[in-house]
């Protein structure tokens, strides 16, 4: 399961499930490029990682943005070497907003998601394919396949990584990348644990396992499907989420 040699770039590095991925590719032997829309929250990531004796370089980009993105690659390749692996993590916070009710403001933050993961994705591929082996996740959500009832947008936008992982693993496959997605279900992100008892308990009543998902749980599945133990999985869509897409309301 080692990672020894390979660059990854790490979207929305800087904390939740971001930060645990960053972490686990450095102990596997990764150099990592922490990237996330505030300078000093990856850089605060960064320290922690070469602290511990890890390779890491604090990048800083708003993902929505081409311009920024194609730069933030580029340096990556110069500092640490052109990227193996890329994790599209990066995501808006979810409004719990009726789409009636939405702001043009709002519905463009959400589709950042969908617009940051098809950029860096665009980005990372010359690289790839001048190699010859690449490894693309990008982070799902069990709401792009089953909805969210006040986040349609942020399920739309989830739906989307989901159809863009199922086109480019066709694409790109003949250049010996894969390109996956990881489900989450509900997981013990700082956003998640803010939510109220009564959201937190009914949605724990939707999962076969006795707990939610912590952000290692997500970080383990993302980091296997850039190992060699996984080369023959591509444009698949791996559920992490305790049983919730296995939930049948009735009983």
């Amino acid at each position: 399961m080692s990672l020894a040699g390979k660059v990854a770039l790490v979207t929305g590095a800087g904390r939740g499930i971001g930060e645990s991925i960053a972490k686990i590719m450095v102990e596997k032997g990764a150099r990592v490029g922490v990237l996330d829309i505030q300078q000093d929250t990856a850089e605060s990531m960064t320290q922690k990682i070469t602290e511990a004796g890890g390779v890491a370089l604090a990048l800083a980009a708003d993902v929505s943005d081409p311009a920024q993105v194609d730069a933030t690659v580029k340096r990556l390749a110069r500092e640490l070497g052109p990227p193996d692996i890329l994790i599209n993590n990066a995501a808006a916070p979810a409004e719990w907003v009726p789409l009636h009710e939405t702001t043009a403001k709002i519905q463009h933050e959400e589709l950042t998601t969908l617009l940051g993961a098809i950029n860096c994705s665009r980005a990372v591929l010359p690289a790839m394919i001048e190699k010859k082996w690449g490894r693309i996740v990008n982070i799902s959500s069990v709401a792009g396949r089953y909805g969210s009832p006040g986040r349609t947008i942020y399920s739309a936008a989830k739906g989307g990584v989901d159809g863009l992982t199922r086109g480019l693993a066709r694409e790109v496959g003949c250049h010996n990348i894969t390109v996956n997605s990881v489900s989450p279900g509900s997981t013990e992100t700082p956003r998640f644990k803010a939510r109220s008892k009564a959201m937190r308990d009914e949605l724990a009543r939707m999962i076969a396992l006795p707990r939610f998902a912590e952000p290692e749980d997500i970080a383990n599945a993302a980091i296997f499907l850039c190992t060699e133990q996984a080369e023959y999985i591509t444009g698949a869509i791996l559920d992490v989420d305790g049983g919730f897409s296995g939930f049948d309301p009735v009983h």
